[in-house]
Formats: structure tokens, sequence, C-alpha cells
């Protein structure tokens, strides 16, 4: 059954084995008995196309499936049997066709979520009446041609099942249209309203973005992309502007984010001539200031029907914060295509040079300094941002490396603001390696999540390999658990980097690795914080350069020129 669903997802990679024994795929739970059965499937932003597989209805221990942002169409399939099914999670992907009768007849479901789709017609009476009974959580936002019997009625009936007078009908008519009028007068005060508010944002527009060689600062609010479709609406212009010019987001008067024209982009980057990465948000590209300055310009794909929320969520955030270990947001454009200019790491990812395809990292201390510097930005994020910032994508390939080997956390696409009180989430966000289990669990948003994955690369760092093991003929595993067991036997010399020199303190290393363990602990309320984190490794620093202060050995004024003489050095 599982290995249809599988093989209907070549996204997911090649899993072999038992899914749940000895150790559960990262995308699923088991419950705990001799012969454990599946009860979870979160596969959220796996990149999954096509059809929803039928199989999935004969995993009839299932509490949870979420198949949530990916790119799934096709009508939902019949998950009648499925009885014990609680949460059913289906938004942001193409479904389309009518909302089946049978998800009215499931006894358990307390949670449907189908927003954001092509959804058409009516909504099964039984699925109807349990949701105004407040007995089922139903969303379907963002379905244009279904019918919400709660919010129009008379459009949602059926020829057969009105049995009115013409008299009836005129009265229904009539609140129809005045139903419309009063939609358009209030589309139309919000039109003029968003007029009044482009005429002050033009007139101080000045004031509000740093001064380029590039005459063309304004950013249109709307626009045709090459298809001639609307791209980009005003939300994404006029917030831009907003934060562009917030007081706390400048220094000397300046703001700290510049606002580029599509133009500026297409010169920077010599009309994205040099691209030097790619993920499923779009590409990369290598671009030049007009001070010759070096820069990383991110473009949104068209394609990523996600990214539009993910470049809102990381310019807000980049835009809030100013720490050496975390990237500098340089600008961004909102004109035509979603791109954001970050400064230029020189050395690439760490992820890149731990697998051989960057930077070479050999000696151990290069490798513990970028271990402190993360942990350094990681602790800034969450005890000293206000409101705190919870990163919630930490992986060895969002941290990257300047010219000096010096480490800075990227990416706050699917970050988390901790200004509400309570963080439960429906959507499981990170990648496969890196998700905390109690997050998989709960799906709590704390801490704990960013902790854990900080443990996944520090484990990483040690030996060398990805977060998941592949070797030919056996089953993948998780890196923390193949470490944890040679570990455990005092095997450390099997877990080490090959690529490492054995110049090297086996006393830090073994504290690392002691580190690396608490982090990925089964209970969050187990592992250490940030700031403990990076006081621990900050110790096993100091043990491994023998300096008698690591905060002041490892102050900014120190690190950056030796670092600099080890690079010259090599």
């Amino acid at each position: 059954m599982l290995r249809e669903i599988i093989n209907a997802f070549p996204s997911l990679g090649s899993w072999t084995g038992d899914p749940c024994l000895p150790y559960a795929y990262n995308w699923l739970t088991c419950n705990n008995v001799s012969r454990p059965n599946i009860y979870t499937i979160s596969l959220e932003n796996h990149n999954l196309h096509g059809a929803i597989p039928n199989q999935f209805n004969s995993l009839k221990h299932l509490t949870e499936l979420s198949l949530a942002e990916n790119m799934l169409n096709g009508s939902i399939p019949n998950l009648g049997d499925l009885q014990n099914l609680k949460i059913l999670d289906l938004h942001d992907n193409q479904l389309s066709g009518s909302i089946p009768d049978f998800l009215g007849d499931l006894p358990a479901l307390t949670t449907l979520n189908l927003a954001n789709n092509n959804l058409s017609g009516p909504i099964p009476d039984k699925l109807q009446q349990k949701a105004t009974k407040s007995e089922i959580n139903l969303s379907i936002a963002g379905n244009t041609a279904l019918c919400n019997i709660q919010e129009n009625q008379e459009v949602c009936k059926t020829d057969t099942s009105v049995n009115e007078t013409n008299n009836n009908g005129k009265k229904n008519r009539v609140a129809l249209i005045g139903g419309l009028t009063a939609v358009a007068v209030f589309v139309l005060l919000v039109v003029l309203a968003l007029l009044f508010y482009c005429l002050c944002w033009k007139r101080r527009k000045q004031q509000t973005l740093v001064d380029t060689e590039v005459p063309s600062q304004q950013v249109k609010s709307t626009h045709a992309d090459n298809s001639g479709t609307q791209d980009n609406d005003t939300y994404y212009s006029s917030r831009a502007c907003e934060m562009a010019s917030r007081p706390e987001h400048s220094k000397n008067g300046e703001s700290l984010a510049q606002l580029f024209s599509y133009n500026d982009i297409i010169s920077m980057t010599e009309n994205l001539a040099n691209p030097i990465g790619e993920g499923a948000f779009g590409t990369v590209y290598y671009g030049l200031l007009k001070e010759r300055q070096p820069v990383a310009v991110k473009v949104l794909s068209k394609n990523s029907w996600q990214g539009k929320r993910e470049f809102r969520s990381e310019v807000e955030f980049l835009s809030t914060t100013q720490h050496k270990n975390v990237v500098q947001l340089l600008g961004f454009c909102t004109e035509r295509e979603l791109v954001i200019v970050y400064e230029y790491m020189m050395n690439g990812s760490l992820s890149n040079s731990l697998r051989g395809r960057g930077k070479t990292l050999s000696l151990w201390r290069d490798r513990l300094r970028i271990a402190v510097d993360v942990a350094r930005g990681l602790e800034y994020l969450h005890e000293h941002c206000s409101p705190p910032i919870i990163h919630r994508d930490v992986k060895s390939n969002n941290i990257l490396l300047d010219e000096n080997l010096v480490g800075k956390i990227s990416d706050f696409g699917i970050s988390k603001s901790m200004k509400e009180d309570y963080h439960q989430t429906t959507i499981i966000r990170g990648h496969r390696g890196y998700i905390d289990p109690e997050y998989l669990t709960t799906k709590v948003v704390t801490y704990n999540i960013d902790v854990y994955a900080f443990g996944i690369v520090l484990f990483e760092i040690v030996t060398g390999k990805p977060p998941i093991i592949k070797e030919t003929g056996k089953p993948e595993t998780a890196l923390y658990q193949w470490a944890r067991y040679h570990v455990d036997r005092g095997e450390l010399s099997v877990i080490l980097d090959p690529c490492l020199s054995s110049d090297m303190k086996e006393e830090s290393l073994v504290k690392v690795i002691e580190i690396a363990i608490s982090c990925v602990d089964r209970q969050g309320d187990k592992r250490p914080t940030m700031d403990e984190v990076k006081s621990k490794l900050q110790k096993a620093l100091h043990i491994e350069l023998g300096a008698r202060n690591t905060d002041a050995y490892y102050s900014e004024e120190m690190v950056l020129p030796m670092r600099a003489s080890h690079l010259n050095a090599r």
C-alpha cells in the first residue's frame, strides 16, 4: 500500500524497508505496539504532483493526513474507509471537482482544510450541518466556484430543492440585488482608499528610499507579466514601502533595505546571466551593485505557487534583523518579478563545503567556529529580536559562509514571529531529516524546532554526512540515529569525517557530540536553549584553541583577521 503511494510521488525519493521499524520514516508516525501501524502522514510542501493515490484509503489506522501546499490535481479520492481520520488537510493544491459526500460521513473527522483549490459545486449537506454545529472545523476559502450555503443560500440551492412561490422568488431577487449593490459600494470605497494611499506614498517616496544611480525607484502596484496577465498585487508594493520607511529599519537616516526597480535587477545581474543556485522558490543569480559590491539576487519562479507568502515573510523578517551571523538583506523588487537582494557569500553553503562541492573545511577549528556562528545567530533570533523569531528551516544548506568562513543564517521564508500566545499549526514546515519529531506530533511551534535542527547540523559538521544517509542496498537511515548508534559503542572514529585533519583535540570533539545529542533529545523540554548551546560550543572552541578566554578570543575584532590568515595560508 505505502509502496504504491511512494511510487506515485517521485519527489519523495527512494524509501525502503519497514516504514515503522526500526525507525519510522520522517514524514509519518507509527503507534508503539509490537506490530505498529501508520497513524499520521505529513507531506506538506513536498513538491508532490499528480493525483492523490487511492491507496491512502487502505491505511485504516490513519488519524491525520496532510498533503497541503503541493501541486496535486484531480478530484479528492475515496477515503471513506478511514474511520479513524481526525484531520484531513489538502489546502493550497490544484484539486478540482466537487467535495465528496463521504467526508460528511467520517465519524472521527474534526478538521477539514480544503482552502485554495479549484473545487466547485455545493458543500455536502452532512458536512454543512457539522460545520454549522461546530462539530468540524471546515476551511474552504479560495475555491471561487464552490457554493457555500451559509454565505449564499439562494445561489447554492438546486432546482429540485426549491419549492417556493413567485412572490418569494421576487423577494429573494430583491435581496440579492441589494446585497450586490452593498458589495459594489464597499469595493468602490476600498478602491478610493487605495488611491488615496498611493497618492500619499508617492509624495513621501523620496524620503523612504535610499538614493541610487538608477533613476527609477517607483514600484508599480499592478503590472503585466510576459503572458499579459496581471502579477504581484498592490499588497507587495505598499507593504514593501511601509517596511522600508519604518524608523527602526533605518540607520543614520537611511533605509537598511533598498527598493529596486526591475531595470535595476536586470542591470546588476547583466540580464540574469550568471545563476549560482536554484531551489523550489526560483533561481539565485550573481550580481554587482554600482559600487561593484557583489550581491546574490534571488528571483521568485512564476511556478512557485507558495513563494509570494515566503517572499513577504523573508523581507519582513530580514528587514527587522541586523546581526553579523544573519545574512544581510540589501534590497528587494516587486516590479514584474518578486526579487530579494542579499549580501554575496563567497564560500557558498555549509552543505556544499561538507559534501566536497565548496570550500574545503579540513580544519576542525574552522567547523567549530562556524557552529558557534550559527548558534550565536539563532540565539539572537530567539532571545534578542522583538518579537522573537523561530527560523523553522535550519539546515546546512541555509547556512552560508563569507570570504572569512563566517557562518550566517539565511532563508527566512517559513520563519515565524512569536508575537502570539499560542503557536499551533496544522502545517508542518521544514525539510527531511531536520524536522523535530515532537513538532510532528504536537504541531506546536516552539524554539525547540530550531534547537533540534541545529543538533542535526552539528552531526553534519562532525561526520560530513547529510541528514539522511543513503547507501546502495541499504534502507535510508537518519544521520543522528546512525551517529548515536556508534557513539553509544565508543566508536567515534567511525563517525568522524575522513576529510578532517587529525590536528584536533578529542575533548573538544566529544563536547560537540554531547551538545548535538542533547539538541536532538526526543523530549523538547530536555533540550538546551540556544543560549546554552552557544556557551557550550564556545567552551569547546576554547578547548580546541587553547585560549584563556573564549569570548575575548572569539570577538569580532580578533576572529576575522585570524580566519583570513588561515585561508591565505592554505
